[in-house]
């Protein structure tokens, strides 16, 4: 979930964003909370471990896209329903939105089910040791201090193509389906909810969960965080952003790794869970603020 900072066009926004992120760093370092911690004793995996989290992290991604599939074959189906066709007749982009929203809905709860099968000594890698509120809290914080430390890099990537790129950029496409759907109020607000509450929720448990806990097994902490964070930005690539791709990916990149550092250093997914969510609503806040 982010946006294109050209759309943002506001210059006096920008001196309110150093300022903003002078603060945010200065409490996360006065804090520590971006501080690596060693590797944990638990670490490196044995054999037991290695087989079974290889194992639990192809079925979660994997039940995680089949979840889509899942969701387009409903959708299929329930347009081939004249009479709900006659009395609802949505447009394509809403039909991908209620296709997108079961999805991830579908999605959730595959990967809760999956998580929930974990022996107790996989439990504690995917999710850490210690979870709660107060770790959430912590972690929305950080997300919503560092939203312009995240705009920034994706303001310096934006400058770069539009220098070398002459293609028409376009917005994130969960932000293209959100604009499109501010008149279908319950619809809108679903998504909405969604974005800010299912997907921190499902993104971490699969990226700082199941993926950074394996890569923290066999790696340095740092190389996990960075490996993490790459096939996070890639997960959000789609051919319908165009070049603005590089764009929100860089900053997706920069979330990533704050995420994942605060995930490390609280052993917490609550924390990055938190992080996550602050970060989707204030990014929503600003999109819809200056639209």
């Amino acid at each position: 979930m982010f946006m294109v900072t050209s759309e943002i066009p506001a210059l006096w926004w920008w001196g309110g964003a150093v300022i903003w992120t002078i603060a945010a760093f200065f409490l996360a370092f006065k804090g520590g909370w971006l501080s690596m911690p060693e590797r944990s004793e638990a670490f490196p995996f044995s054999a037991r471990q290695f087989f079974l989290m290889v194992f639990f992290l192809i079925v979660v991604f994997a039940a995680y896209l089949a979840s889509f599939a899942v969701a387009r074959s409903l959708v299929i189906a329930v347009q081939k329903i004249p009479s709900i066709v006659s009395l609802a007749p949505l447009t394509t982009v809403e039909w991908l939105a209620i296709e997108q929203l079961l999805g991830v809905i579908v999605g959730a709860i595959a990967v809760s089910f999956i998580t929930n099968l974990l022996p107790a000594d996989l439990y504690s890698i995917v999710a850490g040791k210690s979870l709660g509120w107060k770790k959430w809290a912590k972690g929305a914080v950080l997300g919503f201090l560092f939203v312009p430390v995240i705009l920034l890099a994706t303001w310096v990537i934006g400058l770069f193509f539009n220098v070398f790129s002459p293609e028409t950029r376009a917005p994130q496409v969960a932000l293209a389906v959100l604009s499109h759907l501010r008149g279908m109020s319950l619809l809108f607000w679903l998504l909405i909810l969604t974005i800010v509450t299912v997907v921190p929720y499902v993104e971490e448990m699969l990226f700082r969960g199941f993926l950074q806990g394996f890569l923290n097994g066999l790696a340095h902490p740092t190389l996990a965080i960075f490996f993490t964070a790459a096939a996070f930005a890639l997960f959000h690539y789609s051919p319908l952003q165009k070049s603005s791709n590089f764009e929100i990916m860089a900053g997706l990149f920069v979330f990533s790794i704050l995420a994942s550092k605060i995930r490390a250093k609280e052993d917490s997914i609550s924390a990055s869970i938190g992080m996550h969510a602050a970060f989707n609503a204030t990014s929503l806040c600003l999109f819809f603020g200056f639209s």
